[in-house]
Parts: C-alpha cells; sequence; structure tokens
C-alpha cells in the first residue's frame, strides 16, 4: 500500500485541503474546497471548488446516532488551470 501512494503522490503531489461549508436550506448544502499543493507536479497551485450537495438525513439509526447520505457536484471556481474540474462526489456520514 505504501508503494501504492507513494506512486499517487508522485503522479498529483500531496494537497493541503481546507474545507468550509457555507449552508444549508431544505437538504441543500453548499461547500467551498480549497487546495494547495506543496510538491509535486502541482506544486504551487491552489483551486478553489465550490460544491453543492444534497443532502439526505439525519435517519435515526437508534435512539442517539443518525446517518446522513449526500450527492454533489464540485466545480473549480479558481481562474488559473484547475487540477481537476467538474467532479460528482457522494459522502456516507455518522452524527452522534
Amino acid at each position: 500500500m505504501k508503494v501504492a501512494a507513494r506512486r499517487a503522490a508522485a503522479l498529483f503531489g500531496e494537497p493541503e485541503v481546507s474545507l468550509y461549508s457555507i449552508g444549508r436550506r431544505l437538504g441543500v448544502r453548499d461547500g467551498l474546497a480549497l487546495s494547495y499543493f506543496p510538491s509535486g507536479p502541482h506544486a504551487g497551485k491552489s483551486p478553489l471548488s465550490i460544491t453543492p450537495n444534497l443532502i439526505v438525513g439525519s435517519i435515526p439509526l437508534n435512539q442517539r446516532p443518525g446517518l446522513n447520505v449526500g450527492l454533489g457536484y464540485q466545480l473549480t471556481v479558481s481562474p488559473r488551470v484547475p487540477t481537476f474540474d467538474k467532479n460528482w462526489i457522494s459522502s456516507v456520514r455518522l452524527d452522534f
């Protein structure tokens, strides 16, 4: 597994990612993702992406935990050439 991780880091770099949730309205959550690549072939790039998500939850599982399931579409809004663009994202979260 370490060999595959090193190979992926050599191809893409090792990004530092910050995620921000903007708001939630009737199951729709908007998020911002700011990535920074300190090394690798994308060194110095910092794409900003916005992701509108459709969240289904919190589905009660027991007395306290709940399950959230979401689907989003990520668009890069930074003016420079992005390292990625137009990605579908799915998420599953367990709330306590």
